[in-house]
């Protein structure tokens, strides 16, 4: 007899959870067995997240990545927190940005992973036009090739995991994708098990309280409230402090307003996004400028952006 919760569900277990998930169509290779057994083993660790990790690592060199990764929703589908990692020696991890980042960032992705489809991209640069944030995102991240799938939990999406490769264009073997969906059951079973035994305090979902930048030994978390602008420069951006410091981040502005609270900050041209409680000034004339809080430089302000600064200002 099954092992129930308190709420009926099947008790999770490494048992049922490779059970599950290791039901190849054919007889499995040596290699296979090898994997699923050294899983099974990782999945044993009492503290969950210890077996995510444990488990990111055992895939990532099978996938012969530089990148394993896994992220979780929120209850409402709209924003995604980067969960655990594994990076190949010398590969910058990212988990620790994506922290309450909106699905718009990953739009494309996040809509597959809803029709329980698995998203295979083997070069980011040929990726179509409609895609352009989500290849500004993975440009970002240096990848070349990634193959991500959804994490399903009794009928819901509760998270998504994959594989970057970030020194070389992929070429995944016919195992690799028939194995992505059994994987995707052991992952989830151990993402849920960590989701009930540690519920996150999930910021709320339009109000992300912080954003991180990357310095010289790693990455430095900022609250929104120092950061008074973000100017473009391309596929890159400056972000700007009230103190005069910046930083200057491999990140579009489009992934920028994707992932900050849309009633905070305004974009008022086609490279300027300002905070909105910075806003000390505004200049109307043939060319409309802001004065921001502490900042002597003016903000430019588009004729297409005009209306929206008079609705945020209430005029």
């Amino acid at each position: 007899m099954k092992s129930l919760s308190p709420n009926g569900s099947p008790k999770y277990s490494p048992e049922i959870a490779s059970k599950r998930a290791a039901k190849p169509k054919s007889e499995s290779s040596t290699e296979e067995h090898s994997v699923w057994k050294l899983l099974a083993m990782a999945a044993t660790a009492a503290n969950p997240i210890t077996a995510l990790n444990s488990s990111l690592a055992i895939l990532g060199p099978l996938y012969r990545a530089d990148r394993a990764w896994l992220g979780r929703y929120n209850e409402g589908l709209t924003h995604f927190w980067g969960v655990s990692d594994w990076v190949a020696p010398g590969v910058i991890s990212h988990v620790h940005e994506m922290q309450g980042v909106s699905v718009d960032v990953i739009v494309d992705a996040h809509r597959k992973f809803l029709r329980r489809e698995r998203v295979e991209i083997p070069d980011v640069e040929r990726l179509p036009r409609q895609s352009r944030s989500l290849q500004a995102e993975l440009r970002r991240e240096g990848v070349r090739s990634t193959l991500s799938a959804g994490l399903v939990r009794d009928g819901t999406l509760i998270g998504f995991f994959g594989f970057d490769h970030v020194r070389e264009l992929a070429a995944w073997t016919a195992a690799d994708l028939d194995r992505i969906s059994a994987l995707g059951d052991f992952l989830a079973a151990l993402l849920h098990r960590s989701l009930s035994e540690a519920p996150p305090a999930d910021l709320p979902s339009t109000t992300p309280g912080s954003i991180f930048v990357t310095e010289r030994n790693g990455l430095r978390a900022l609250s929104i409230e120092e950061v008074f602008f973000i100017k473009a420069d391309g596929d890159y951006s400056h972000v700007q402090l009230g103190n005069g410091q910046s930083y200057y981040e491999r990140r579009s502005l489009r992934t920028w307003i994707a992932q900050l609270p849309r009633e905070r900050f305004l974009r008022v041209h086609q490279s300027y996004l300002v905070n909105g409680n910075r806003i000390a000034q505004l200049e109307r004339g043939a060319n409309w400028t802001l004065t921001l809080q502490e900042v002597p430089e003016p903000i430019p302000v588009g004729r297409a952006y005009r209306h929206a600064v008079r609705l945020h200002l209430g005029f």
